[in-house]
C-alpha cells in the first residue's frame, strides 16, 4: 500500500472528511487532498509529519508498505490462518447478504453505542487493505453474532462467547428498539422516564 492509498484509507476509518483533514494539514480546501489521495500530488518530506499527526501514526508508518492493521497480540495457540476479508466474504456468501444487508444489521448496535460504521469502512475491510478498530470490529462481531477473533481469521470457533447483547436486541420488537435508542439519545429525559416507571430510588 502505497503513502497516498494509506493516506485515504486511515482518514475514511476515521470518518475523516477531505476538508478535515485539509485544515489539520494546513491547506486551505479538499482539492489538494483529493489530488494527493489519487497520487496526482506528490508530497514533500515536510508535510509528511503533519499528514502523520493529523491520522494519529507516525512518520514512519505512513511510509512503510505494511498494510493498515490495528494491534492485536497473538497468543502462543491463536494463530491467523485467513483475514477478515475471508471471513466476511464467507459470512456473505453463506448467509446471502449483501453489504447494504450488514449495514442494516450494524445500524442498531451503532446507534446504541454511537459508533460510526458506513459503506466506506465496510468496502476497506472487504478489500482487506483496513482492518476495523476494536469498536467497529465489536460491532460487526455482535451484528453478524460471531465471536471477535474468528471475524478477525484467528482458528477459534465462530460461536460468540457472550453473545447477550445480541440476543437482547433479538427479542425486541423494532418499536422497542427505536424507544431503547430515543432513551440513549436524550438524557434530558431519562429522570423523567425513570420517574414515570417507578425506577427513581
Amino acid at each position: 500500500m502505497t503513502v497516498y492509498e494509506k493516506i485515504r484509507a486511515l482518514r475514511i476509518e476515521q470518518g475523516m472528511s477531505q476538508e478535515e483533514l485539509a485544515q489539520k494539514v494546513g491547506y486551505s480546501g479538499r482539492g489538494t487532498i483529493s489530488k494527493v489521495e489519487l497520487s496526482e500530488r506528490d508530497i514533500s518530506i515536510s508535510m509528511l509529519p503533519k499528514y502523520a499527526e493529523a491520522l494519529g501514526v507516525t512518520t514512519e508508518y505512513l511510509m512503510s508498505e505494511e498494510p493498515i492493521t490495528d494491534d492485536f497480540e497473538e497468543g502462543p495457540e491463536l494463530t491467523s490462518r485467513k483475514t477478515m476479508s475471508d471471513r466476511l466474504k464467507e459470512i456473505m456468501k453463506e448467509r446471502n447478504l449483501r453489504q447494504v444487508d450488514i449495514l442494516n444489521l450494524c445500524q442498531p448496535y451503532c446507534e446504541l453505542y454511537n459508533i460510526r460504521l458506513n459503506k466506506s469502512h465496510l468496502c476497506l475491510y472487504l478489500k482487506g487493505s483496513v482492518t476495523p478498530k476494536p469498536d467497529k470490529l465489536m460491532i460487526l462481531a455482535l451484528a453478524l453474532d460471531v465471536n471477535e477473533a474468528w471475524l478477525m481469521g484467528y482458528d477459534v470457533p465462530a460461536e460468540r462467547v457472550d453473545s447477550k447483547d445480541s440476543l437482547v436486541l433479538s427479542r425486541l420488537t423494532d418499536e422497542e428498539i427505536s424507544l431503547l435508542l430515543a432513551y440513549r439519545k436524550h438524557p434530558e429525559m431519562q429522570n423523567a422516564i425513570k420517574t414515570l416507571l417507578g425506577m427513581t430510588k
